[in-house]
């Protein structure tokens, strides 16, 4: 790979830059300018430090190489030869910046020609670099042979402002919330939810998306938090057609939730009559989109509430799930606690047909109770005119199911007064 000394045992000298770029020992710490897209290790300049081979394993982030990349397989690369250590003999342009040139794209055997050494004031230019109409220049601002490094401009095309940045010290905007950050020398300063969450503690962002129909009179939403039963957000009737409502983002408590969608007509809101459509994201997750649907949609997320532990000392959840036959204006139910009458949970009568209600999971005391659903015509929820059906769950067991009976079906579950 050039030169061959007589000594067995030195010169102290390293490859020049050109064929320490082919050997690939320094890949951790190399960098390429060039006008193609730009990357974290590349971009159209590079303004800032250039240390010595010597000095690779040093821990540091500064380049020892620059490759100056052309369309063709000629490029020319650049290194700060610092005369210390194992290039202690380095016999010659010891502590200079050397630009040398050579073929093979820097990955295959070719000849290498040294074309400059540069020492501080130093510059080289490379005019019409690559058949690209501008010109690439290399100056050296200043060496410190102490620190062992060389601080350069490598411009293609004009040098940006000298005052670009080179470490992430340099971009504080002292903004508590935003992360700081020095790539090729252009600063960026982004908001971080990490340093200034969007929401309190035990909160989560919420955010939910409706583009309506041709008919946003027919649609109508809620988002129900199973761990209470209380309804955190909701909209609908819209007045605007093919028009996009959004909550934003809004800070909910961290919790097990029942997002439903309804279309007053039973068509959705997508595909027959516009292209609607509705969309939730939550915890900074997308959690569904959706459109085509009948009367109803559900779409449940978020945590379980038996893992967040939501129910106070002395309470226990309690969940209703009614899923409605044809005639669902027959339908009505209730939970009574009977060990003092309290009716602690209710429902119907219902307006749509072959749609699901859940109460979600609430928070009711530890006690006897009666769940007790009726059908005013006395034909149950099924199975002659629809397939209608009732769950209820307690304290994470189910203890009631069905839809087949008469005027009424009861089940009898908790503990005793």
């Amino acid at each position: 790979m050039g030169f061959s000394y007589s000594q067995d045992d030195g010169p102290k000298m390293c490859f020049n830059a050109a064929k320490s770029w082919q050997l690939g020992w320094y890949d951790a710490r190399q960098y390429t300018v060039t006008n193609g897209a730009p990357t974290a290790t590349s971009s159209l300049a590079y303004i800032g430090k250039l240390a010595g081979i010597v000095d690779y394993s040093d821990g540091a982030n500064t380049p020892v190489l620059i490759k100056l990349n052309t369309p063709g397989t000629t490029d020319y690369y650049i290194n700060f030869n610092a005369q210390h250590g194992f290039n202690s003999q380095t016999k010659e342009g010891g502590n200079q910046v050397t630009i040398t040139r050579a073929g093979g794209e820097g990955n295959s055997y070719a000849e290498s020609e040294l074309l400059a050494k540069l020492s501080a004031g130093g510059t080289y230019n490379l005019v019409d670099f690559g058949a690209s109409g501008e010109t690439l220049s290399v100056e050296i601002i200043s060496i410190d042979t102490v620190a062992r490094e060389a601080d350069v401009r490598v411009c293609l095309g004009t040098c940006p402002d000298m005052n670009m940045c080179t470490a992430n010290s340099d971009c504080a905007d002292s903004d508590p919330c935003t992360e700081d950050i020095c790539n090729a020398g252009e600063c960026s300063n982004t908001f971080s939810e990490t340093l200034c969450p969007v929401c309190p503690s035990g909160e989560k962002p919420l955010d939910v998306t409706i583009l309506t129909d041709n008919y946003p009179g027919e649609t109508t939403w809620s988002v129900v938090n199973e761990c209470t039963g209380e309804t955190v957000v909701s909209g609908g009737a819209y007045s605007t057609r093919m028009t996009t409502y959004s909550t934003g983002e809004i800070c909910v408590p961290d919790g097990d939730y029942t997002f439903t969608i309804n279309d007053a007509y039973g068509d959705g809101i997508c595909c027959a009559w516009g292209v609607g459509s509705f969309s939730i994201k939550y915890a900074g997750e997308d959690v569904a989109t959706g459109g085509a649907f009948g009367s109803s949609q559900t779409v449940k997320f978020g945590s379980d509430c038996a893992e967040g532990g939501p129910c106070p000392g002395g309470q226990k959840p309690l969940d209703v799930t009614i899923l409605t036959d044809n005639y669902p204006g027959e339908t009505t139910w209730s939970v009574v606690d009977q060990c003092n009458g309290a009716t602690v949970a209710s429902g119907g009568p219902y307006a749509s047909r072959g749609t699901e209600y859940a109460t979600g999971k609430i928070c009711v005391p530890d006690s006897d109770y009666k769940f007790t659903i009726n059908d005013s015509y006395g034909d149950g929820v099924c199975c002659s005119y629809g397939a209608g059906a009732f769950s209820v769950d307690y304290d994470g067991q189910k203890v009631g199911e069905g839809g087949v009976f008469g005027r009424s079906a009861t089940s009898d579950f908790g503990g005793s007064c």
